[in-house]
């Protein structure tokens, strides 16, 4: 069976991830980032860990605009905490909280169905 690879220039894409880091558009990182839909360039992430996250943290990125944000929680699977779920309560808002692996995949998948999708990535990976 051949396989072509699908090409989506309007839209930055996880070319890679391993214990080393998240490749995007040929930019190797290897410290938490966030990427939101339309943005070619991601921003660094100030979140060393699960526990980092709070209700400001949260908050904040609910005042950006994607129709659905995957939350890498690092090399784990986290869930949110009773303050994080009444949060998204009140915001009407929800979060997809899986590994961060899981997160790159996905949010691959989702851009290319070209939905307007961000991802906040807690790094490192782990192995």
């Amino acid at each position: 069976m051949e396989l072509t690879q699908e090409i989506n220039s309007d839209r930055p894409m996880i070319q890679s991830y391993d214990a080393s880091g998240v490749t995007i558009s040929g930019r190797l990182f290897a410290e938490s980032f966030i990427l939101m839909p339309r943005d070619t360039d991601p921003q660094i992430w100030a979140i060393e860990k699960f526990q980092d996250i709070s209700t400001d943290v949260l908050d904040a990125l609910f005042c950006t605009s994607w129709d659905a944000l995957l939350l890498g929680t690092g090399s784990e699977h986290h869930l949110p905490g009773p303050d994080l779920l009444k949060l998204m309560a009140r915001r009407n808002r929800t979060i997809d909280f899986m590994p961060s692996r899981s997160a790159c995949a996905t949010f691959n998948l989702l851009s290319m169905d070209h939905r307007e999708v961000a991802t906040a990535i807690i790094l490192p990976l782990g192995h």
